[in-house]
C-alpha cells in the first residue's frame, strides 16, 4: 500500500485536524496542485483540500494541449505566448510520459483568420517567443498535399496549410501526478473536503479554515500561517463567505467538446481550423477516436455540472461539416462529450473569445491569497509566483530552498533521457507480453503511468471478470492515487471514459465491487457514484437526440 492510498485517508484527516500547516492551500485542480507542490518543494509544510476527486473541475475537461497558445498573438499578448511556450518546453521534461509533440495542420483558407504570409511570420514569432527546436518547427503544405493529409478536406477557397507542433496530455492524470509529487515531499491532500468557512484570528488575518466531510458529514477546523485560494471558477463563491471580501473578479465562460469514432470521422492528423464565426477550434485525433473543441460563452449555471446544450452540440457538428463537406456529422454520431468552466479575469465588454488568459494574484483584507484564471501550460510558472508572494507576506524570515518545480521530474516521469524512455517502454512491452498482455493494453498502460507501469504489471491480483491490465491498473491507483469511485478511475486517473466508452460501461459493476470490497463503502455510498455515472449516460443520450 502506497503513501497516498484511500486507506490511509482517516490517518491524514486527523493529521489535518492536529496540526498547524505554514500554508492551506483550497483547491485540487492544476493550479492548486502547481501551488501545493511548488510550496512543500521549497521546505513549507503544506496541505492541499479538495470538495470534489482531485481534477474534477476545469482540470479534467480542456483540450488537453500544452500549448503556447498561437491564437494569442493575435491578440498581441507577447509577454503570454513567451511564457507559456517556455512552459511548454518545461513540461514536456518533467512530465514526459504525459506530454508528447503532435503535429498540428492549419489549413489557409482565402478570408480566412490568417494569409499565408500572416501565418508564417506569426509561427516564426510563436516558436522564437516559445523556444521551439529546430526539429519541431512549422512546415508548409501546399493545397493538394493538404488535401492528401485531411481527406474530406473542403477545397473551396483552400490556399493550403502549415504545420506545426503542439504537445498533447492528460491533464486529470498531469494534476495527480503532481499532487502525488508533493505528497512524497511530505505534503498532506484530502479530496472531498469542502472548504465552507474562512476563520479569521483577533488580528482579521484568516488564520484558519472550517471543512465538511463529504463522505462523511464531519466538519472540523484546519490552522494554518497562509491560506491560498485556487478553486477556479469558484474563486468568487470562496471569497463571499466572509463580509471583507473584495469585488469579484471572475467571469466564467464554458468550454465543450465532443468526441466520435474515428472510423465516423476519419482523421489522422488534428487539425485547428477556422469556425463560421471567426474563431478557431481543435479537431484532434486519440486512442481511435476524435474529439472536437472547444465552445467558448458566457457561463452562469451550475459550476459543478456544466451543462451540454443544443445550441453547443449544434456549432460543433456545423464547424465541422463546414470545413469538411462531405462529411456529415450529426448528433446521433456523438460517442462522448465533456463540458468545462473556464475561471477568466473579467473583461468588461469583451466576448469570451477576446478576454485574455492571464492570471491574477491578489490578496483581500483578511490575508487570503487568491489566483485565478491563466492556462493549463503555465501552470508550474503561476505556482511560483504565487509561492514567492505568499513567502514574501509570511515567510520572509524563513530559510528556505528555491523554486526548482522545472527540474523536478513528476511520478512517472523517471526517464534519463528521451532514449531511455523508449528503452524503458521496450522492456516493458516484454514483460507484459510474457504475461500475457495485448500490445495495445501494454501501451495504454504506459502512456497512462510511464515509468510506474512496472509497478502496475508486478501487482498480484485474483482473476476475475475484468482483464489483467484493467484490474491491476486499478488496484494501482487504489493504492497510490486516493481513487474512491468508480468515476475517479474512469474519468480522472484514465482517460476510458471519454476515448473508451463501450470498455466502462462493460465492466463499470466489476470495477465497482472491487472498490466496495477493498474500501468497505455503504450502500449509500456506493449508490451516490452509480446516480452520478446513470446521469452522465443520459446525458450523452440526451446530446445523441438533440438535433
Amino acid at each position: 500500500m502506497g503513501d497516498f492510498s484511500i486507506l490511509n485517508r482517516q490517518r491524514d484527516i486527523k493529521l489535518l485536524k492536529s496540526k498547524e500547516f505554514d500554508l492551506i492551500l483550497i483547491g485540487g485542480g492544476i493550479t492548486g496542485a502547481g501551488v501545493f507542490l511548488d510550496a512543500q518543494q521549497r521546505g513549507l509544510s503544506c496541505c492541499l483540500v479538495e470538495m470534489q476527486d482531485f481534477a474534477e473541475g476545469t482540470s479534467s475537461k480542456s483540450t488537453k494541449l500544452i500549448h503556447g497558445g498561437l491564437r494569442y498573438l493575435k491578440q498581441g499578448n507577447f509577454r503570454l505566448v513567451h511564457e507559456t511556450g517556455k512552459e511548454r518546453n518545461v513540461v514536456a521534461h518533467i512530465a514526459r510520459h504525459l506530454t508528447y509533440p503532435k503535429e498540428v495542420l492549419l489549413p489557409i483558407i482565402k478570408g480566412g483568420s490568417f494569409s499565408k504570409l500572416q501565418l508564417k511570420f506569426a509561427l516564426w514569432v510563436y516558436e522564437e517567443l516559445a523556444q521551439v527546436p529546430k526539429e519541431l518547427r512549422h512546415s508548409s503544405y501546399s493545397k493538394n498535399e493538404l488535401i492528401n493529409a485531411l481527406p474530406g478536406i473542403q477545397n473551396k477557397n483552400l490556399l493550403g496549410g502549415i504545420g506545426y507542433v503542439e504537445y498533447q496530455t492528460n491533464d486529470s492524470r498531469l494534476t495527480i501526478e503532481v499532487i502525488k509529487k508533493a505528497v512524497e515531499l511530505g505534503g498532506v491532500a484530502v479530496s472531498r473536503l469542502r472548504a465552507s468557512e474562512l476563520i479569521e484570528g483577533e488580528n482579521g488575518v484568516v488564520s484558519s479554515i472550517r471543512v465538511k466531510d463529504i463522505t462523511s458529514n464531519d466538519t472540523f477546523t484546519i490552522n494554518a500561517k497562509c491560506v491560498v485560494n485556487a478553486t477556479g471558477p469558484w474563486t468568487d463563491n470562496l471569497l463571499t463567505v466572509k463580509s471583507n471580501s473584495i469585488i469579484a473578479k471572475i467571469k466564467p465562460t464554458k468550454g465543450v467538446h465532443l468526441v466520435f469514432d474515428q472510423n465516423r470521422f476519419s482523421l489522422s492528423k488534428a487539425i485547428y481550423f477556422d469556425t463560421p464565426d471567426k474563431r478557431m477550434i481543435f479537431a484532434i485525433p486519440e486512442d481511435g477516436k476524435v474529439y472536437v473543441g472547444t465552445t467558448d460563452t458566457f457561463y452562469e449555471g451550475d459550476l459543478t455540472n456544466p451543462t451540454i446544450s443544443n445550441s453547443d452540440v449544434a456549432y460543433l457538428l456545423a464547424a465541422c461539416n463546414n470545413m469538411f463537406s462531405e462529411l456529415d456529422l450529426k448528433s446521433e454520431d456523438i460517442v462522448g462529450a465533456w463540458s468545462g468552466i473556464r475561471p477568466l479575469i473579467d473583461e468588461k465588454n469583451k466576448r469570451p473569445s477576446e478576454i485574455s488568459r492571464k492570471y491574477e494574484i491578489y490578496q483581500d483584507a483578511s490575508g487570503v491569497l487568491s489566483i485565478a484564471g491563466g492556462k493549463l501550460t503555465g501552470y508550474r510558472k503561476m505556482a511560483e509566483k504565487i509561492v514567492n508572494t505568499a513567502i514574501d507576506k509570511y515567510f520572509h524570515k524563513a530559510s528556505l530552498y528555491p523554486c526548482n518545480t522545472s527540474t523536478l521530474k513528476l511520478a512517472g516521469s523517471e526517464f534519463d533521457s528521451n532514449k531511455s524512455y523508449y528503452e524503458i517502454l521496450e522492456e516493458f512491452l516484454d514483460s507484459a507480453a510474457k504475461l500475457g498482455w495485448k500490445v495495445e493494453e501494454a501501451k495504454w498502460v504506459f502512456s497512462q503511468f510511464g515509468s510506474q507501469a512496472e509497478a502496475i504489471l508486478n501487482l498480484q491480483v485474483v482473476e476475475g471478470d475484468i482483464p489483467e491490465y484493467l484490474h491491476k491498473t486499478l488496484l494501482f491507483t487504489l493504492e497510490n492515487e486516493l481513487v474512491q469511485t468508480p468515476s475517479d478511475f474512469f474519468i480522472r486517473r484514465t482517460n476510458l471514459f471519454n476515448f473508451h466508452f463501450e470498455l466502462v460501461v462493460l465492466h463499470y459493476d466489476s470495477v465497482s465491487q472491487i472498490i466496495n470490497a477493498y474500501l468497505n463503502l455503504k450502500p449509500d455510498q456506493i449508490a451516490t457514484d452509480e446516480r452520478k455515472f446513470n446521469a452522465m449516460i443520459d446525458t450523452l443520450k440526451k446530446i445523441n437526440q438533440s438535433l
